[in-house]
């Protein structure tokens, strides 16, 4: 009875330390936020990192990008919100979700009128998984 016990103990440590130690991989999205200063009507955004396959926008956000080469290291994609917000949600399609997530940063922004915003310390742009 005790080294069923046992056995059991063991069996159940070994899968919970298997199921501790997944992270998702494969093919999949992370979510990127472009927070603005203010009310902002577009944003060019470039995301530096391998393995980039392409964007979409979520909510009232479109996004818009030329074709993507997985292998490059530098792509751009415009970042449209028919609101004008603050926080402009999209998504970063990936090779795979588990390796190092891309960075990126705003290179150009216009207002909600599509005037250009000279300013652009106030914008940062966050990629998670």
């Amino acid at each position: 009875m005790r080294a069923a016990v046992h056995r059991v103990f063991v069996l159940g440590l070994i899968g919970v330390l298997a199921l501790a130690g997944c992270e998702p991989s494969g093919e999949g999205a992370l979510e990127a936020v472009v927070q603005a200063p203010g009310p902002t009507g577009a944003v060019i955004v470039e995301v530096t990192g391998t393995g980039v396959v392409g964007f979409e926008g979520t909510g009232d956000v479109r996004t818009f990008s030329g074709s993507v080469d997985p292998t490059a290291t530098l792509q751009r994609v415009v970042v449209v919100s028919a609101s004008g917000a603050r926080q402009l949600r999209f998504r970063v399609l990936v090779e795979d979700v588990g390796g190092r997530p891309p960075t990126a940063a705003v290179r150009s922004a216009v207002d909600t009128n599509n005037l250009p915003i000279d300013a652009l310390e106030g914008y940062s742009v966050r990629i998670s998984r």
